[in-house]
């Protein structure tokens, strides 16, 4: 944040009192000047601080949720990657019957799509994140804005996933099968 105005107008009031009633601008007057600033800055952070980060990295709590964060990010590509292999050896073993191979990757990206959809649907009608009791109004604008963010984030990505799967299947029905 920009606090060069807050710095002018702090400085302007002490200037202007210390002149009215006859306080002498020496080095302590410039201290009480500066803690009056910092003190001023801290607290507006504070209060803008949504998410509380600064007290979470006061009492160490940031740097442990930062490995788990860096352990989803590993995760998470590990489970793209084991994804591809997966669909990659599907595509090898089924070269000769690549029909087969669109409708069970449709049929599961229907499937996988479909049952993380439902529930987020569910959670977003109802505006289930609501009912949540947090007694800071702040904290539970941004705590439930961010929910349903990453809700309705999965939502789209899964409803994505149904019409990938719909598209695959659609696919399967037009692809001519080989007669045994």
């Amino acid at each position: 944040l920009d606090f060069t105005e807050l710095e002018s107008s702090v400085n302007t009031f002490f200037h202007q009192y210390a002149e009215e009633n006859g306080y002498q601008k020496d080095e302590v007057f410039n201290q009480k000047v500066q803690s009056t600033i910092e003190e001023a800055e801290k607290k507006i952070l504070l209060t803008t601080d949504t998410f509380k980060f600064s007290t979470l990295y006061e009492n160490g709590w940031l740097a442990k949720l930062r490995k788990f964060l860096s352990l989803f990010r590993n995760i998470m590509t590990a489970l793209f990657i084991v994804t591809g292999i997966i669909i990659l050896l599907l595509v090898l073993c089924c070269k000769s019957q690549i029909s087969e191979l669109l409708y069970w990757l449709g049929l599961s990206s229907f499937l996988s799509g479909l049952l993380t959809a439902v529930p987020c649907l569910y959670v977003l009608g109802t505006d289930y994140f609501s009912g949540f009791v947090i007694k800071d109004p702040q904290i539970f604008s941004a705590v439930v804005g961010y929910l349903q963010y990453v809700t309705s984030q999965l939502r789209t990505s899964s409803l994505c996933m149904c019409g990938a799967g719909v598209l695959l299947l659609i696919l399967f029905a037009f692809i001519p099968k080989k007669s045994s």
